[in-house]
């Protein structure tokens, strides 16, 4: 049995410290406006450049170092938006849209 004990310990003291240094973070990346889901946004964790892609429906689910501080959320069409991390774990994070500025549109066509 104590041959048994040993081993045991030892593998739960590093997978215990492994697992200490990163948390989860989850939620959903919605428009501001009218509430519906934003599939193509970016999130980014800071500093460690952690990146993913929500899913169809909005909802993400970033596995994320424990020095993170900071979640940069972006997508076409919407202004760019920075959270700083606190204890949450589910974040439901609404996008403002960035309006259109004719300046810097461009119109492409085919004869």
């Amino acid at each position: 049995m104590k041959r048994l004990l040993l081993p045991f310990l030892a593998l739960f003291v590093v997978f215990g410290f492994k697992a200490a240094s990163i948390r989860t973070i989850a939620g959903t990346i919605v428009d501001k406006t009218d509430g519906k889901s934003i599939p193509s946004a970016s999130i980014r964790a800071m500093p460690s450049n952690t990146k993913m892609a929500p899913d169809n429906s909005g909802r993400f689910k970033l596995v994320i170092n424990k020095n993170d501080k900071t979640l940069e959320v972006s997508s076409l069409g919407y202004q760019t938006q920075t959270i700083t991390l606190t204890r949450r774990k589910n974040l439901e994070i609404k996008l403002e849209p960035n309006p259109i500025d004719p300046k810097h549109t461009i119109i492409v066509g085919e004869k």
